[in-house]
């Protein structure tokens, strides 16, 4: 019965899917909305019955060997808040049945049953079923976020809160941070901080997120993602993080010795044909690319294990510490010398007087800006000044 029912569901959902919204007056297409909304919430009151059987009969462990959330997260590649969310309202709807009814009519969300659930946990027993109900009522005109505040106020008021130091410890427990690299060769970062903690990132993030001007088209969050990677860089250049297997922190880049002078020519002649005043804007083609012994016949190179452009990598070795290796015909190292920087400490301090601290690499997102000697017809491959730079490591090869 439920399959031909699920059967019958996508039918209908197939003929929403193909109606234009637009045959529909703004009033009726309003209620049609609000309409799919509330069935949006009845349906996941159905899934969460169904989720609340299949961890009772653990029919996930005895079909797939994993817990439920595990099954969801892995099987059904859903998120592990989400599939958090989903398991805490599942189990307790047997309990509270004021809870299941609205949940059932589409009344309440999945978010708001799961607020809910959080401060009936800390209600006395005497009083949940009052405090569920007039809690049930209150979720159906106002936000998740909204009824959560509502909830502090509660607990606040009838004296159920912990005093604010075990409070402010509960929070920092509660804090996390996951970094994971995605299929697409992104890393995505998501986690949860204490309120101390939280400020003191915004404070920062907000001090370096500013717009560099009208020229400036990057929207709010990506000016919040290159913030984020600017105090990671001033971190890395302050020499104050602690040392990993025995040297600093850095970036390491492993690319070929000919694919990292290829189309050297072409990048003078690129910025000589963009060289511009100090305060102007710099104009012209995206970063570089060339060719070489790399990967694929187009040159490679790789950034920490994770395959990057060559355009990159030469960006990255504009201010590098250099170790030069020697492999075999089969990737063997048979020699590994010392590490030398690409500029001396006497070339940076020039190269500050001369373009007033500012970088010729025209991938380089933190400077745009390129320089030509005044006395010479040799345009000077600046390096990466500024508050964005840090030392990288580049590792280049050659084979025998």
């Amino acid at each position: 019965m439920g399959i031909e029912a699920v059967t019958r569901l996508n039918e209908a959902l197939d003929v929403l899917a193909a109606a234009d919204p637009r045959d529909l007056k703004g009033l009726d297409r309003l209620q049609l909305s609000s309409d799919l909304l509330t069935v949006s919430n009845r349906l996941d009151a159905v899934i969460s019955t169904q989720l609340q059987v299949i961890d009772i009969e653990q029919t996930t462990e005895i079909e797939s060997g994993r817990k439920t959330r595990g099954w969801l997260v892995e099987e059904q590649c859903r998120s592990k808040p989400e599939a958090s969310r989903r398991m805490t309202v599942a189990r307790a709807m047997p309990e509270h049945p004021v809870i299941a009814d609205a949940f059932g009519c589409g009344e309440i969300s999945l978010e708001h049953a799961q607020v809910i659930l959080r401060l009936l946990r800390s209600t006395p027993p005497e009083l949940r079923d009052v405090v569920e109900k007039a809690l049930v009522d209150a979720a159906a005109y106002v936000d998740p976020s909204a009824l959560a505040a509502f909830c502090r106020e509660v607990k606040q008021n009838l004296g159920w809160c912990e005093d604010k130091d075990a409070a402010d410890q509960r929070r920092y427990d509660s804090r996390w941070l996951t970094v994971s690299d995605t299929i697409e060769g992104m890393t995505s970062i998501s986690g949860m901080l204490d309120p101390a903690g939280a400020a003191a990132l915004k404070a920062a993030l907000h001090a370096m997120m500013s717009k560099g001007g009208e020229e400036d088209t990057r929207t709010s969050r990506q000016r919040r993602a290159d913030a984020l990677v600017s105090l990671a860089n001033r971190a890395l250049k302050s020499g104050e993080l602690p040392q990993v297997n025995g040297e600093p922190a850095h970036l390491t880049v492993t690319l070929a010795w000919n694919d990292l002078k290829a189309s050297l020519d072409a990048q003078a002649a690129h910025l000589a044909g963009n060289y511009l005043d100090p305060t102007g804007p710099l104009t012209g083609s995206g970063p570089l690319t060339g060719g070489g012994s790399g990967a694929g016949g187009g040159g490679g190179a790789m950034l920490n294990g994770t395959e990057i452009s060559i355009g990159t990598a030469r960006m990255l070795a504009c201010d590098a510490g250099i170790i030069p290796a020697l492999l075999g015909s089969h990737g063997e190292i048979l020699d590994l010398g010392r590490k030398t920087r690409t500029w001396s400490t006497a070339q940076h301090r020039a190269l500050l007087l001369e373009t007033g601290s500012t970088c010729g690499w025209v991938s380089n997102r933190a400077t745009r800006r390129a320089t030509r000697h005044p006395d010479s017809d040799l345009d000077i491959p600046v390096t990466c000044q500024g508050p964005a730079d840090h030392a990288h490591h580049i590792l280049f090869w050659t084979r025998d």
